[in-house]
């Protein structure tokens, strides 16, 4: 293949710009603040509406547009502070390896009972700014007694206990969802809501074939129930490599781990081949830990190719989004190929012509498995 036939890749983030990952962890706060200020505002609604129909700002003589604010701009409030306690918790639980651990249900339990508290304290402070705010009330004076019983006619026990209710609810709903996310990924949970691969969709694709060198041994050695320990740790710490470096996780099969991307995100700044290197940066910044509860220091071997495939939905038990095509059966064989070429990463010539050459060595032309044409296999230089 002619280098005057390559495809250079033009796609680079810019310099300065904040990593992609501290972005995606943005957003997703900014995501979970509106849902809660959004959840707080129908509510708010409601209430507006029951207190119409009790007659509070007739029985005070309110001006219903002030206190309508402060029940407005106090939803937002504690929308937003939800919104980051949410976030907060979820994002915590992840990051703890103890509490990663537990089931999907002690997770939300545990961030349950964190919202009730939550609550329950926000329920003391609202008591006391709707005493500030309503003593403000256009210079009228209310009376202590005044004041109390308003904030009971707006906020009584029953209609907050409502409120806990209805809050603990969506917040269920909403740790259910983390958890799809976390089960599926999130660019799947996406793919998978909005129907994209509800019939079959062509697209170009990149993939990388991860396996723990030495695996037969290691299982051998720890049995198989450290053995599973030791893949759930490898996994679990690639994973703020794979969201910096926009990968997917498109399956686990056994110690392995299939990671794409779709083709501009692969490419741009060689995602692709930059995530082996930061997660080898992972395990020996964490050596300590594996060779203690492990006696090792995890090592992978990979293959990466890219091309076309075709993505689409299967089975009806249970749901998974299935690529097909030659870019995965040839990044396996890379993969395997490793131990033969005693490489940690081979790629395939297709991506390397687009990557560009520089930083790749050719390892010669190979007859793949299932492919009757000989392949050039391209290794980091």
């Amino acid at each position: 293949m002619g280098e005057d036939k390559c495809e250079r890749n033009p796609i680079h983030e810019k310099r300065g710009e904040v990593p992609y990952i501290y972005r995606k962890r943005f957003f997703s706060l900014l995501k979970s603040i509106a849902a809660g200020i959004f959840v707080n505002f129908l509510f708010v609604s409601v209430k507006i509406t029951s207190l119409y129909e009790v007659g509070l700002f007739e029985t005070y003589n309110l001006d219903s547009w002030w206190l309508t604010r402060y029940l407005f701009v106090s939803g937002a409030s504690i929308g937003f502070i939800l919104g980051i306690f949410i976030w907060a918790s979820h994002f915590l639980v992840r990051k703890n390896r103890r509490l990663n651990n537990l089931s999907y249900s002690a997770k939300i339990l545990i961030n349950l009972a964190g919202v009730l508290v939550l609550l329950i304290l926000i329920r003391l402070l609202e008591f006391h700014f709707f005493f500030s705010f309503m003593q403000e009330f256009e210079g009228q004076a209310f009376s202590s007694d005044e004041l109390v019983m308003m904030f009971r006619s707006h906020n009584s026990l029953w209609a907050y206990s409502v409120y806990i209710i209805y809050i603990l609810v969506l917040s269920t709903l909403i740790g259910m969802t983390y958890q799809l996310k976390d089960l599926l990924g999130p660019e799947m949970f996406r793919q998978i809501t909005m129907g994209e691969y509800s019939t079959p969709k062509e697209e170009k694709r990149i993939f990388m074939f991860l396996d723990l060198k030495g695996s037969t041994a290691h299982a051998e050695r720890l049995g198989h129930v450290r053995y599973s320990n030791l893949i759930r740790d490898c996994f679990n710490q690639m994973t703020d490599c794979i969201v910096a470096h926009k990968a997917e996780v498109y399956q686990y099969v056994g110690d392995e781990i299939v990671l794409t991307w779709p083709f501009a995100n692969g490419i741009q700044n060689s995602n692709c081949i930059e995530i082996f290197s930061s997660i080898k940066k992972v395990f020996a910044t964490n050596k300590e830990y594996y060779q203690n509860r492990y006696g090792c220091v995890p090592e992978f071997k990979g293959g990466v190719s890219g091309g076309l495939v075709t993505g689409v939905e299967v089975g009806l038990v249970k749901r998974e989004l299935a690529f097909h095509g030659d870019v995965l059966n040839i990044g396996s064989r890379l993969e395997a190929l490793c131990k033969e070429l005693d490489k940690e990463l081979l790629v395939s010539t297709d991506l390397v012509c687009f990557l560009g050459k520089d930083g790749f060595c050719s390892m010669g032309t190979f007859e793949l498995k299932g492919k009757s044409v000989r392949q050039e296999v391209f290794a980091l230089a």
